[in-house]
């Protein structure tokens, strides 16, 4: 029987070994290939291997008998481009299933929606180098990988699509930023904490002197990567165009540290109080505010999906956290106390409901006076949180309880 959760006891193979993988320092692309008899590692310098590709799905409106596998190509160019965009606006989306290079074409459907190619001349060959390279760098961590950091960018790109005044009137140099930030925001994530990094004296936590450790370290990695030519899908912006689109990158990425959470929702609301959507559109500096703070919203928008798939993240997320539980006891470090006793179903949804109640629910809610469209999805957080209130046995009409022992205030969480 599956647990309520509705989470069976076989997981994809790659997770099965996050474990080994993880101490044995291999990048998600490493495993893959491990997994398939491959080895994985490469010479230093030398390019990845080209992405993995799935044959084209079935449009929505086409039939496919049960248990059928993929179906034959013959879309045309526009049948796939609004396939894709279909699937770009499907917050269910099962991302699992897609292969790396179907989250890449993804990824420039949303590009191309907004007509941010053409304005500002973005060449796809550099655009697909720059996202393998970039999804290259996704370690074998059960939550933090490509999956999370496309999922992220595909909240962000539905959330501000859903107001077109948005789109219309943030220069196109910055809605990349924004698109770019959002994918590469966790690009290389350990599956530690910045807490976990700064006690055991990581080199990245001397590097960044124990401020958002992770956080500057996925910015400079994405850039570092953006850069190099043959990935550099920015190369032709001039340098007043480059540094706006930079500034929101780095914005969007930095505000992603849930140590920031709190600031950054107050300011947010004070904005919105002071001139609403229309005034966080009047100066770059407050479209950076909105921008990245979009991003950061959508850093912790699992509430807002399906059951399924909510509950689905919700695990992966407490798999990793165990992990880091046994590496803090290996170090001889205390227990993060919302890491500890995860391997219990009850106390892994008492984690959510603390997070979905204190987090999630009060940003939902902050982001959706400004964007109606995040309120259409309401009910569904309420569903989902009665469900984990249950499972954890929390009274709905004091779920507070879960608030306490489960912040994850001032550290990194989803």
């Amino acid at each position: 029987r599956r647990p309520p959760w509705g989470f069976g006891p076989a997981k994809h193979a790659l997770l099965r070994s996050t474990s080994a993988a993880r101490h044995a320092g291999q990048t998600l692309e490493q495993a893959y290939a491990a997994a398939a008899g491959g080895g994985g590692d490469r010479p230093p310098g030398e390019p990845p291997a080209p992405l993995p590709s799935s044959p084209p799905r079935a449009l929505p409106h086409v039939a496919a008998p049960p248990g059928a596998g993929p179906q034959p190509s013959g879309f045309t160019a526009e049948q796939q481009r609004a396939r894709d965009l279909e699937d770009a606006r499907n917050l269910d989306l099962d991302v699992w299933q897609c292969a790396p290079s179907d989250l890449e074409r993804l990824a420039w459907a949303m590009l191309e929606a907004w007509e941010l190619p053409k304005q500002l001349q973005l060449a796809r060959p550099r655009f697909s180098c720059f996202v393998q390279e970039l999804f290259s760098r996704s370690r074998a961590v059960a939550y933090h990988n490509v999956f999370h950091w496309f999922s992220v960018m595909q909240y962000t790109w539905a959330a501000l699509s859903s107001e077109p005044s948005v789109v219309a009137r943030v220069p196109p140099e910055e809605l990349l930023g924004c698109l770019l930030g959002a994918l590469g925001h966790d690009c290389d994530h350990p599956g530690f904490t910045n807490a976990f990094l700064s006690a055991r004296r990581d080199p990245l936590a001397i590097t960044y002197n124990d401020i958002s450790v992770l956080e500057n370290h996925h910015c400079a990695t994405t850039f570092r990567i953006l850069l190099k030519p043959q990935n550099n899908v920015v190369a032709h912006l001039p340098r007043e165009t480059f540094d706006s689109f930079r500034q929101v990158a780095v914005a969007c990425i930095l505000n992603t540290d849930m140590a920031r959470h709190f600031d950054l929702t107050t300011r947010f609301k004070e904005a919105v109080d002071g001139g609403g959507l229309s005034g966080l559109l009047e100066t770059a500096s407050k479209r950076r505010q909105l921008l990245s703070s979009v991003v950061h919203f959508a850093d912790i928008s699992n509430p807002l999906k399906s059951w399924d798939v909510y509950s689905r993240w919700a695990h992966l997320l407490a798999d990793e956290f165990m992990l880091q539980a046994k590496a803090e006891q290996e170090a001889g470090l205390p227990c993060t106390p919302y890491m500890r006793g995860l391997e219990s179903e009850a106390v892994r949804a008492k984690m959510e409901v603390g997070f979905v109640e204190v987090f999630a629910r009060p940003s939902f809610e902050l982001l959706g006076s400004v964007f109606p469209w995040v309120c259409e999805r309401a009910p569904q957080v309420e569903a989902n949180l009665k469900r984990v209130q249950e499972i954890a046995g929390v009274d709905r009409d004091s779920g507070a309880n879960g608030r306490a022992s489960h912040p994850r205030e001032g550290d990194e969480g989803e």
